[in-house]
């Protein structure tokens, strides 16, 4: 992004919202999606009927210039998964466009959800003729299911398609001997996908990831194990020219 001109902000509470800051909103609905005044303001607290409809979190994270909104994203958590949460409503002026604002909205909205140990991934719902909205949930890594978006009370255009994006977490090893334990069946699965002719054996296979484990520990190596919200989803090791990295 261009300059140092732009501020972000991650709202979370409309309590303290000002009528400076309703306007500002409303004016910004009004542009990017062509609605009244009413229609607009009504966009505005659509996170304080979704809270109190559902009981769940939400983010909203807006970027300005000034007084004037130039970008706006809506993050919202799946109130039957809370392990998912459903990005929608992502707008950038015209006037500010093709600076990495989009970009750097989804940034700011995946640090904060991230704060939220159960956060599993984040979806959007694109329009596979939508080029603009297609690069950039690629460029942020999303991958497309092939499915649509679900969502309690959200319609989406069929022809729609959910692009999905894994929230991962690299994380240090703190229990050597209690890692072997709980490492195992991800380490025995890496060399069924990766070693050919491998034949299973725990015991052989425990002493080779408690060495790993031992020279991560020793500094001679590093071992992370990597998790998508409370689940163990692999391991990251390397040593030297020794690397590998499994993801089940």
């Amino acid at each position: 992004m261009a300059g140092k001109r732009y501020r972000h902000a991650i709202m979370d509470s409309h309590r303290t919202m000002t009528k400076k800051a309703e306007d500002a909103l409303t004016d910004f609905f009004m542009e990017v999606k062509g609605l009244d005044a009413e229609a607009a303001r009504d966009q505005v607290h659509f996170c304080d009927w979704f809270e109190k409809e559902f009981a769940v979190k939400w983010f909203e994270t807006v970027v300005r210039e000034g007084g004037r909104i130039a970008g706006y994203l809506r993050c919202l958590r799946n109130p039957e998964d809370p392990r998912q949460w459903y990005v929608g409503d992502v707008h950038v002026r015209a006037a500010y466009r093709r600076q990495g604002i989009a970009a750097k909205m989804y940034e700011k909205t995946i640090e904060a959800v991230m704060e939220y140990e159960a956060a599993e991934c984040i979806v959007a719902s694109v329009h596979p003729q939508n080029e603009a909205s297609l690069r950039l949930h690629e460029k942020m890594g999303f991958q497309d299911t092939g499915r649509s978006c679900q969502l309690p009370d959200f319609y989406f255009d069929p022809d729609e398609t959910e692009y999905k994006k894994w929230l991962y977490r690299y994380l240090p090893v703190s229990d050597q001997e209690g890692a072997v334990e709980v490492m195992l069946p991800l380490y025995q699965g890496y060399l069924r996908k990766n070693v050919k002719d491998y034949e299973e054996n725990e015991v052989a296979d425990k002493k080779m990831l408690g060495v790993y484990l031992m020279k991560a520990s020793r500094g001679e190596a590093g071992f992370e194990c990597i998790w998508c919200g409370n689940r163990l989803v692999g391991f990251h090791y390397l040593e030297g020219e020794e690397e590998i990295l499994y993801l089940e």
